[in-house]
């Protein structure tokens, strides 16, 4: 998968799935805590797959990125920036 936000939204999907959340139905603009539910465990577990379907690191990420993770599209963003400097 190459797509930084079809990754994020299908991470969000498979994260989410007793919901019966689809890839499409993920509002990338949501917050990840509070709408979504995650909890930080979820969160470490939602970058790993963002991780090993986009072919990065988690240590790539910094601390400020994982801090400023607040929607899916906060994530979107952070890993279209490291595959463009990779």
């Amino acid at each position: 998968m190459s797509n930084p936000e079809l990754i994020i939204r299908t991470c969000m999907a498979e994260q989410c799935e007793g919901s019966g959340l689809k890839p499409a139905g993920v509002d990338l603009d949501r917050p990840l805590f509070e709408h979504y539910g995650l909890t930080s465990l979820n969160m470490i577990s939602l970058l790993m797959n963002v991780c090993g379907h986009a072919g990065i690191e988690l240590s790539e990420f910094t601390e400020q990125d994982l801090a400023s993770f607040k929607t899916p599209r906060d994530i979107v963003g952070a890993v279209a920036n490291l595959r463009r400097s990779a």
